[in-house]
């Protein structure tokens, strides 16, 4: 595996696993035996809170998550990370929540304990910005909108070879398409869009950044729904979920694992893991060609 992934001992949780006892037990085990630890991303908070019956989904979702309070942390924003990165100039170096986690644990201790109070008042908390996330995250024609526009580039710009292989639908070409350097482009054209220096674009591109990362995610989702099809016709709340699950697939990959149910961010999560490796090994190549000349 290519030294390109920092490989954080991390196992990222999709927060539609945390009510599975038996999922929950493997992971904790894994997590021993491993000397990892599980992080929940600031995404699985917004979807617990996001539905009908708060309390009773935080508690049926954390009754599980609470037996090993030591062994879980929180993801920070994928979105406060490239925020942090535009205006730095820098990849950021650490994807856990420092003030968030310690506060979630004594959360989870509570409860196995049975005092359910920090998680009322944590409910509270979210009840006062939770709307506002909502505007924000679920602007479901808009999010349709960006994923068909990035699906019609691919389209127009792939040769028909590649077209009718990635129908079939052929992993290795959906890799070798995200390794290629001209995928690399779309990522530094949108830092360039974003305000960022040629210097700094160049730096969120090439390195492992949250903002390249998120890039490629959106590119390789796009073309995920070029291959597989249907996207004109899909309720535009799909392609909101997919975003969603698209914030557990950009902080995986900093990581050693994605636990999710969701096909698609399963196929696209290790799609992007082989399309890293490829990418650093045609960058070596091309160095490696420039030193002998």
């Amino acid at each position: 595996m290519s030294t390109y992934l920092p490989k954080l001992p991390y196992i990222v949780i999709d927060q539609n696993r945390c009510r599975r006892r038996d999922i929950m037990e493997g992971l904790f085990r894994r997590c021993k035996r491993e000397e990892q630890r599980l992080m929940l991303p600031d995404m699985a908070i917004y979807e617990f809170s996001n539905v009908s019956s708060p309390y009773l989904t935080w508690r049926r979702s954390l009754e599980e998550v609470c037996r090993e309070p030591g062994l879980i942390v929180a993801g920070r924003s994928v979105g406060e990370m490239m925020r942090e990165e535009i205006q730095t100039g820098k990849p950021v170096t650490n994807i856990v929540d420092e003030e968030v986690t310690p506060r979630f644990q004594r959360l989870l201790t509570e409860l196995r304990d049975g005092d359910d109070n920090r998680v009322n008042l944590a409910l509270k908390e979210v009840a006062r910005f939770i709307d506002g996330e909502k505007r924000l995250r679920e602007q479901h024609p808009a999010n349709k909108a960006i994923v068909t526009s990035l699906r019609d580039v691919w389209r127009k710009e792939l040769p028909e070879a590649d077209l009718k292989l990635l129908r079939k639908p052929d992993e290795p070409t959906f890799i070798r398409i995200m390794a290629e350097l001209e995928t690399a482009a779309i990522v530094f054209q949108a830092a360039k869009g974003d305000g960022c220096s040629d210097e700094t674009a160049y730096t969120l591109t090439v390195g492992p950044s949250v903002y390249g990362h998120t890039v490629y995610a959106l590119a390789a989702l796009a073309l995920d729904w070029l291959a597989r099809g249907g996207l004109d016709g899909i309720d535009p709340g799909k392609i909101t979920n997919d975003f969603f699950d698209l914030d557990y697939t950009v902080t995986a990959t900093f990581c050693s694992d994605l636990v999710t149910e969701d096909g698609r961010a399963t196929r696209i999560y290790s799609a992007l893991l082989k399309a890293f490796v490829g990418r650093a090994q045609i960058m070596a190549a091309l160095e490696t060609g420039e030193r002998q000349e």
